[in-house]
């Protein structure tokens, strides 16, 4: 029988402290519980995007960011802790703070399963 291959990981290491990670701007097409949004910026500590719900602070979402890397796709998966919501003219700004959970020795960001 042949064995489970284990999913590949491309690990998002974290800087000793989370607040001085630097942000990037960046548009790129994401998830979030299962909508499609757009990002507004990423960094290895979080993430903002634009929505059309105001979610609540400390609300826990689930975030696939569509990732491409040398011309194929890797969408990447992470939970995330709502932590700011403003109104933007059309809709929100939302910023989330990417969840280290026990055990991934600073890797937040995984190939989607």
């Amino acid at each position: 029988m042949p064995s489970a291959q284990a999913s590949p990981r491309i690990p998002i290491w974290l800087p000793i402290n989370r607040r001085e990670a630097g942000r990037v701007a960046a548009e790129m097409p994401l998830r979030v519980d299962g909508h499609p949004m757009t990002t507004l910026d990423i960094s290895a500590s979080g993430i903002a995007f634009e929505s059309d719900k105001a979610y609540a602070l400390g609300e826990r979402v689930s975030v696939v960011v569509e990732y491409m890397l040398d011309g194929a796709n890797f969408p990447l998966r992470c939970e995330a802790e709502v932590m700011r919501v403003e109104p933007n003219g059309t809709g929100y700004s939302v910023g989330a703070r990417l969840i280290l959970e026990p055990g991934q020795d600073g890797r937040v960001l995984r190939p989607e399963t």
